[in-house]
């Protein structure tokens, strides 16, 4: 009975030893925590842009111009390069003459990025800088000129308002 008691006694010390060789482990580790700021911006409604109402002969010289029309790009990341290409307008007439209609009748004109009316606004390709913001939120704006196209004697143009609709692009 002895042994029995002998052995019982050192099976229980066993248990209590087994147990208090499984203390708590800690493990650490490191998990990343990130975030990525993606310079988006929005355009205002582009302003148009008006040849006016009083329109009865396009010269080949002295040719009339537009008032300005304008757009404004807000980028919520200061720093953001915006390069902005105008489409061709819904009547196209080839290069970087576009047409405004008003029936069978049409108007030639171009679009230029600078108020002399030299650089013309191209509808594909590199487009147009427009100086990035060093503001986030700040709007820069861009005027849009214009400039009605004579051609080789003075043009007498149908009564009627004419229009075309142009796609501002802004790319960031």
């Amino acid at each position: 009975m002895r042994i029995r008691h002998l052995l019982a006694g050192a099976a229980a010390g066993l248990c209590l030893a087994s147990t208090s060789g499984f203390a708590a482990q800690t493990l650490v580790g490191n998990m990343t925590v990130s975030a990525t700021v993606v310079g988006a911006c929005t355009m205002a409604t582009p302003v148009g842009l008006s040849f006016g109402t009083a329109v009865t002969s396009i010269p080949t010289a002295g040719v009339p111009e537009a008032t300005t029309g304008k757009f404004t790009v807000v980028c919520g990341a200061a720093g953001v390069p915006v390069n902005v290409t105008l489409g061709t307008g819904l009547n196209a007439g080839g290069g970087t003459q576009r047409k405004l209609i008003a029936g069978a009748n049409t108007l030639n004109y171009e679009l230029y990025s600078d108020a002399a009316r030299t650089v013309p606004w191209l509808s594909t390709g590199t487009g147009v800088a427009v100086p990035a913001t060093s503001t986030s939120g700040v709007g820069v704006a861009q005027n849009v000129y214009g400039k009605l196209l004579g051609g080789a004697t003075t043009v007498y143009p149908a009564s009627g308002a004419y229009t075309d609709t142009v796609v501002v692009t802004v790319t960031y």
